[in-house]
């Protein structure tokens, strides 16, 4: 735990655990129980040491409180919660929520938009034309 604290002052380690247990609590409680300004805890949270020492602490905090949490959701399922029930079984890998992408692509083709009827019909012969050698050589 010291780790994610090394470079951070006695003020700055406190918020950081303050903000890593907030709750429900404002910015502004937060401030006061430290017994610093709001602009100041502000300005700490900027720093990006303190932004990421507060993602490391509440990670820390929400890994301690697993067990009870998936104490609450056990004790949940056996009352019969389907919810809790249902979450415990996609957390197993027994339940497995599927769905079906279907795609579909259009592709324009603008290569004949701009050709006159002439073009085309040079086209056409000349499509033609090598279809007459395709099939003579099939045959």
């Amino acid at each position: 735990m010291d780790d994610i604290f090394k470079g951070l002052n006695e003020t700055e380690i406190r918020v950081v655990e303050e903000l890593a247990n907030k709750g429900g609590r404002s910015y502004e409680e937060i401030a006061n129980k430290l017994g610093i300004s709001d602009r100041h805890l502000y300005r700490i949270r900027q720093n990006p040491i303190v932004k990421n020492a507060i993602k490391e602490r509440t990670l820390q905090v929400l890994q301690e409180d697993v067990p009870d949490i998936l104490g609450a959701l056990r004790r949940n399922a056996k009352k019969g919660d389907f919810r809790s029930i249902e979450l415990i079984v996609k957390m197993l890998g027994m339940l497995v929520d599927r769905s079906e992408v279907k795609q579909t692509t259009t592709i324009e083709d603008n290569r004949f938009k701009d050709m006159t009827q002439e073009d085309i019909d040079r086209e056409i012969a000349e499509i033609e034309s090598q279809l007459r050698v395709i099939k003579g050589g099939a045959e």
